[in-house]
């Protein structure tokens, strides 16, 4: 069985590998637009979130469903942020 798989990983694939021209920093302008919209879109959910409890009148229902909206939209900025650090750190690896 071994062997089948060291045959198949020295196996010659005929053609050239896809190129591109993007260059690390193009990417890494791109993808600092994109979290920073998922930035965004999570400060104003925590706004919307923040809203939705004021108004809730106290009503468990709405006061959870807020609190829910909040709760969400912290985790996606942490998420975001997290992602944003970790796409950083490569691409400064990478194209040092």
């Amino acid at each position: 069985m071994l062997n089948y798989v060291l045959y198949i990983a020295t196996i010659q694939i005929p053609g050239s590998v896809p190129r591109t021209d993007a260059t690390g920093a193009k990417i890494q302008a791109i993808l600092t637009v994109l979290f920073g919209l998922m930035g965004s879109i999570a400060l104003l959910m925590v706004g919307f979130g923040a809203f939705k409890y004021v108004i809730s009148q106290g009503e468990a229902t709405a006061v959870r469903s807020a609190k829910n909206t909040i709760l969400y939209a912290v985790v996606g900025l942490v998420v975001a942020l997290a992602a944003w650090s970790i796409v950083t750190f490569v691409l400064k690896g990478v194209l040092s």
